[in-house]
């Protein structure tokens, strides 16, 4: 989940499907508050209040799609990401060598 600018560059970055939350309503905490885990819901609303969320029904809505399609192939966003930041800092040393 994207809170804000940064974490929507960071995932870009590492090629991970991100989901935004910010800029979102609070219409959907009714419906949080009927969830039977006391845990869940409280951390929800936390999170729902915290974020200033609009639009949480999209949000839960493209959440769900987009864990779903994640537990299918696998998590195979996650397991690049390593190999990302491995060809990252190779290029950044690389341009930072030629400064120097």
């Amino acid at each position: 989940m994207e809170e804000d600018g940064r974490g929507a560059g960071a995932n870009e970055a590492l090629g991970i499907k991100g989901v935004s939350v910010y800029n979102q309503n609070k219409y959907i905490l009714g419906i949080i508050r009927r969830i039977k885990y006391y845990k869940l819901r409280v951390f929800l609303i936390y999170l729902i209040n915290k974020l200033n969320l609009q639009n949480t029904k999209e949000i839960l809505l493209e959440l769900d799609n987009t864990l779903d399609v994640m537990s299918k192939s696998n998590y195979i966003q996650y397991k690049t990401v390593f190999f990302n930041l491995k060809l990252y800092y190779k290029n950044m040393e690389e341009h930072i060598k030629n400064i120097i």
